[in-house]
């Protein structure tokens, strides 16, 4: 009898032995499965003019729920899409395509004239690190089966690390519109004149805008952390002479709280 109970006993710490492997080895699948991903979640606002022109300003409510796997595809309120970096040296490039899944922006609506939502976006970039603290880069961006535009932007930027954790970083960017771009933005066709009461106008293609802008970010702890940034930006040439210009002058402010799951 006591040969027996010790056999049953065996039996009994083989087979959860067993089980306790197999559910270590199922944990470890399912932990492979979203080892190459990280997740950020947060929220922010972003304060801005309604359009580009405008004189009203609008604030936006950003939710911050980001998913990226192996740092190339991503998913952001801003956009989803596939990301190809592309590294050599000091030189960093990169493609990504994707689809807008929100305005930031918001709906230019005067009187007859209302953006039409964006379709594919394309983006190429460069960015060219002189050192740890300065870089520049070079993106340009362009929409299929929306406004068919193309902006290409050139932007220098230095970025000092104040204190640990505690990050200062400054720009100054300009950014040109194709013919199809800008006519999308500021143009007014003989339709739409005939609607909104303002004159035709049709721009060629031009720089559109100057501006320089200022960031801080300070990491709470590791994985949170809080960024502010401020832009001024100007519409020039073009841009500045729409019928649906109202303001040169376009400042941008916004505000993020996020924390990165790894």
């Amino acid at each position: 009898m006591k040969k027996l109970t010790a056999a049953a006993a065996l039996t009994v710490l083989f087979l959860a032995g067993n089980a306790a492997a197999e559910e270590e080895s199922y944990a470890k699948k399912i932990g492979s499965l979203f080892e190459n991903w990280s997740l950020t979640l947060g929220g922010g606002i972003v304060y801005q003019p309604k359009y580009q022109g405008s004189r009203d300003m609008r604030l936006i409510y950003l939710p911050a729920v980001a998913p990226v796997y192996r740092k190339f595809l991503y998913i952001t309120p801003m956009g989803g899409g596939v990301y190809f970096p592309i590294y050599k040296g000091k030189i960093i490039g990169s493609v990504a395509l994707g689809k807008d899944l929100f305005k930031l922006t918001g709906e230019r609506v005067l009187r007859g004239i209302s953006d039409q939502e964006s379709g594919l976006i394309l983006d190429a970039k460069v960015m060219f690190n002189f050192s740890k603290n300065y870089n520049a880069t070079i993106t340009a961006r362009k929409v299929f089966w929306g406004s068919d535009g193309l902006l290409i932007e050139a932007k220098a930027a230095a970025r000092y690390e104040i204190i640990d954790g505690l990050t200062l970083s400054f720009g100054a960017k300009t950014a040109f519109g194709d013919s199809k771009y800008m006519r999308f933005k500021f143009g007014i066709t003989s339709e739409q004149a005939m609607v909104s009461g303002f004159r035709e106008y049709e721009p060629g293609p031009a720089l559109k805008s100057v501006s320089a802008e200022i960031s801080i970010k300070y990491k709470i702890i590791k994985s949170l952390t809080i960024t502010v940034s401020h832009s001024e930006g100007l519409l020039i040439n073009q841009a500045l002479s729409s019928p649906t210009t109202f303001r040169q002058r376009q400042p941008r402010t916004t505000a993020l709280l996020t924390y990165t799951f790894n």
